[in-house]
């Protein structure tokens, strides 16, 4: 009987077609390795594609198929990891090699996250001997030995003596061989920091190739999916000329603006260090300036002097600043390539964030390509597809990007091998934790130099990531932000920054606010919900319009309060908008004054961002006040909001305003480069790189920080996500999520049903993250013990009946304080 790897087809047909497409990915890659050759990686990656399921030769995984048996003996990576080792091991003969330990480590792991690769296997003594006397009977020993002599047919490794190494380790001490072999050859490498995350980075990427094509070879997916497309040509210059045409108001070529943004725009691209040779580059501009046009256009200028068609990622923050960007990127593209980019968008655009929709049909040939997928037989080969980043360009957040570059989890490594040998522009990137600069700028160097990876940064406050001679900056950006253009802002600091209750702050606004627009921006969720409720009882801000824009506000609500601000605006009319940090960056709203609660310098200047944005004051200036709040805490003593940043941070922020009377926009440079150079946060980054360099993907140990805690955004514990159903549906939407559940119980996992099923509940799940809120526990409080929070398979939900009557206001969110007595009361 032939030995099976999925119902429908042959093992020998799955290894040697998940090797060989291994295999090919690397060999398709710009590789410059210091411990391993570009064509010894290329072997081992073939010869972990017909390694990662040797273990499905089991008569237990064999009746597992056929749904006859469903023990732990049918698991098969342990068994095909030592073998991939000693496989590996074999091939390369020289024995001081980490690549078998590397090799181990991606195939035991295929099918869950990485782990470190000494975590200890003797509980699993007994399966691996048990699997290994069913494989070593006489007629699966036959069987299997021909599929690998097959398989290695062009390789000289003498099979019988690999099949016996492997025998002998199962049946001697297992952790004697992760001891000995894995941990000893780890420690003892001495490996340099560079290539200790060289090391690091080649798992990764073996562990890429191998899950990506396991996976599109499982289900069949078509590989040529977007191969020709990295080969198109897009002008962001035929754009502009386009729009000068088209919108002359807007892009009328001889405004001053206009003159400013096309100076910095040629002189980005003229930078005659733009080349090859030169792999990071900085692009620090005022906001307003055109830094995502530019950068797009630096990267095409690049992709010629590399004379290599390379994918574009670029990288926001923020989900907000990803929609309005994408819009743009997608006009340029779209103008472009017209018809051909109509027929089939996701070839050469992908949106990745946790609220984009999957949208692409699986037939590249079909007319249809720009439909959004309803075919949910299709729907989880369309997400495999593209969420492996195989489009041309990639529009992303910071999350997506860093957890699948420093990460162990297989749905993010998946596209990591997309990610070598692109070109990554990061935007607004002093938004990343400075306790991972270090750890980034290693890591950016060692993907630069090993793996031909371009890396672009732009922003207004540029963190020093990089020293000078590691970086080009493709401008000379001091006489940008001295132009009086940009000089848009005075700063002012509101009682030499000493803390003030919101009372006090409340009559300082009074008196001083006499714009027809204004922001004021808090720290937390309920200091900025106080100040609203204090301006909305204000007889004097009658005339204006309130808002209070925070994420007690279920995402679709705050898109729509988004959008009415910004139309009010540009209609004159008169408002006052109370927010919080998600107001920071992206968010293209302009205010005449604006109001902060101090926090760190760059995010101050961020918000600095949001006044007299498009300069439409000029020759006035906008005002921006800065002050220090403090409030009350649940127990009614004193609390300072800022404590929600880092100390340090707040400290040395305080350091730069507080005895400046007035400060101009075009100060911001300077004090921004003064406060990145007083910050150090190495510590934490040198604990993550010593245990990138040993491969702790998983494991806590001293001076380490494993790659699993890994975190740009810090997970609180404390915080539940709650659905707010604010619409009927959306309660029909979680009983349907309950009804598919259901039906998963009884369907067969092997068949069209279950991919459909998956692929309904996958597109629910997304339709519902836009009325999820995140809400800390303690402001639950007064909803526990009553059946408010309802339940179903772990997600947590307010009905729509109770929103309405207890729990929900749509001017501002969630209420910790229900509406009214709760009647419900749960009875357990």
């Amino acid at each position: 009987m032939e030995i099976k790897s999925h119902p429908s087809k042959s093992l020998q047909e799955h290894l040697s077609n998940v090797g060989k497409r291994a295999k090919e990915l690397i060999s398709n890659l710009e590789l410059k390795l210091s411990i391993a050759k570009k064509k010894e990686l290329e072997e081992i990656a073939y010869l972990s594609g017909i390694a990662h399921d040797f273990g499905k030769a089991t008569s237990y995984f064999q009746r597992y198929l056929k749904n006859e048996y469903s023990g732990r003996l049918s698991h098969h990576g342990l068994i095909s990891a030592i073998f991939g080792y000693v496989l590996a091991d074999a091939y390369l003969i020289r024995h001081d090699s980490l690549i078998p330990i590397v090799v181990y480590t991606v195939v035991k792991r295929h099918h869950g996250n990485l782990e470190y690769p000494g975590e200890k296997i003797s509980n699993f003594s007994k399966d691996l001997r048990c699997q290994f006397k069913d494989i070593d009977k006489e007629n699966s020993r036959r069987q299997l030995k021909k599929i690998y002599n097959f398989l290695l047919e062009n390789y000289r490794i003498d099979l019988d003596e690999v099949w016996e190494k492997t025998k002998k380790i199962i049946f001697s001490d297992v952790d004697d061989f992760i001891l000995f072999d894995i941990e000893e050859n780890l420690f003892c490498s001495d490996l340099e920091v560079n290539s200790g995350i060289e090391l690091f980075l080649i798992t990764n990427l073996l562990f890429s190739v191998l899950i990506d094509s396991d996976k599109k070879e499982a289900t069949g997916i078509n590989e040529n999916f977007s191969k020709k497309e990295l080969n198109i040509d897009i002008s962001v210059n035929k754009y502009i000329e386009f729009c000068q045409k088209s919108q002359p108001e807007k892009f009328d070529p001889n405004k001053e603006i206009n003159i400013l943004k096309n100076k910095f725009f040629n002189e980005a691209k003229s930078n005659e260090k733009l080349d090859s040779k030169n792999k990071i580059y900085t692009l620090t501009a005022p906001t307003g300036i055109g830094k995502t046009f530019t950068a797009f256009g630096v990267a095409e200028k690049l992709q010629k002097k590399i004379d290599k068609k390379k994918r574009i990622i670029y990288s926001l923050p923020f989900t907000s600043i990803i929609d309005q960007n994408s819009d743009e990127i997608k006009k340029i593209i779209s103008y472009n390539l017209n018809k051909q980019f109509s027929k089939s968008p996701a070839k050469f655009l992908f949106v990745h964030h946790h609220l984009a929709p999957i949208a692409l049909p699986k037939n590249e040939n079909l007319t249809n390509d720009s439909q959004h997928s309803i075919d949910y037989s299709n729907y989880l080969d369309d997400k495999l597809l593209l969420e492996s980043w195989e489009s041309a360009i990639i529009i992303t957040t910071f999350i997506q990007l860093f957890h699948s570059i420093i990460g162990n989890k297989n749905s993010f490594l998946k596209k990591f091998h997309n990610i070598v040998n692109s070109i990554i522009i990061l935007d607004e990137i002093q938004n990343i934790p400075p306790e991972y600069y270090e750890v980034i700028r290693k890591i950016f160097l060692v993907l630069s130099n090993c793996f031909d990876t371009y890396f672009i940064f732009m922003t207004a406050t540029q963190p020093e990531i990089f020293k000078s001679k590691d970086s080009i900056e493709l401008v000379e950006y001091e006489k940008y932000f001295d132009h009086q253009i940009f000089n848009r802002v005075k700063l002012y600091t509101i009682n030499s920054l000493q803390r003030m209750s919101i009372d006090c702050f409340f009559q300082y606004f009074k008196k001083k606010f006499s714009s027809r627009n204004g922001l004021i921006v808090c720290n937390t969720k309920k200091s900025a919900k106080s100040v609203y409720k204090l301006i909305i009882n204000e007889p004097q801000f009658n005339p204006y319009k309130k808002y209070c824009l925070t994420t007690y506000l279920i995402p679709k609500h705050r898109q729509e309060m988004i959008k009415d601000i910004q139309e009010n605006i540009l209609n004159n009319k008169n408002i006052i908008v109370v927010s919080t940090q998600l107001i920071e960056a992206g968010v293209d709203l302009s205010f005449a004054e604006v109001f902060r609660d101090i926090g760190p310098f760059d995010s101050m200047v961020q918000v600095a961002g949001r006044c007299n944005r498009n300069n439409e004051l000029f020759p006035r200036r906008g005002n921006m006040f800065v002050f220090h709040l403090s409030e009350k805490n649940e127990k009614g003593e004193n609390y300072d909001p800022s404590s929600i940043y880092s100390k340090v941070l707040i400290q040395r922020s305080r350091e730069l305003i507080k005895n400046q009377k007035e400060l101009n926009s075009s100060d911001f440079l300077h004090l921004s480069e003064s406060y990145f150079r007083s910050i150090n946060y190495k510590r934490k980054s040198m604990n993550l790189i010593n245990a990138i360099c040993g491969l702790n993907y998983s494991q806590p140990r001293n001076n380490e920080f494993p790659v699993n805690k890994f975190a740009l955004i810090k997970n609180n514990p404390q915080e539940e996500s709650i659905i707010i159903c604010t619409e009927r549906e959306v309660e029909k939407l979680i009983s349907k999520i309950n009804e598919i559940y259901e039906k998963l119980k009884n369907s067969d996992k092997f068949q069209v049903e279950q991919n459909i099923l998956f692929g309904e509940l996958d597109n629910i799940k997304r339709m519902l993250s836009m009325y999820i809120i995140n809400i800390f526990s303690h402001d639950l409080y007064n909803y526990y013990n009553t059946d408010i929070i309802k339940e179903i398979r772990s997600m947590k939900y307010i009905s729509y009946k109770d929103q309405q009557e207890y729990a929900y206001d749509k001017n501002i969110g969630f209420l910790k304080e229900p509406k009214k007595v709760i009647s419900s009361i749960a009875i357990y």
